[in-house]
């Protein structure tokens, strides 16, 4: 698997966790929130290229 599509799928991720949000508990809500944002943080984090 190459950084842009490891970038690409960390980015995706995190696009679809709101939708999760609507039907979750309010701690499962955190849960998935945090996931989130550590996939967007991924997708940041990621070198361009090595």
């Amino acid at each position: 698997m190459t950084l842009n599509r490891l970038r690409d799928l960390e980015r995706k991720a995190a696009a679809l966790r709101p939708r999760q949000l609507g039907k979750a508990s309010p701690p499962l809500s955190q849960l998935i929130a945090s996931i989130g944002a550590c996939e967007a943080l991924h997708a940041l984090a990621l070198p361009r290229s090595l």
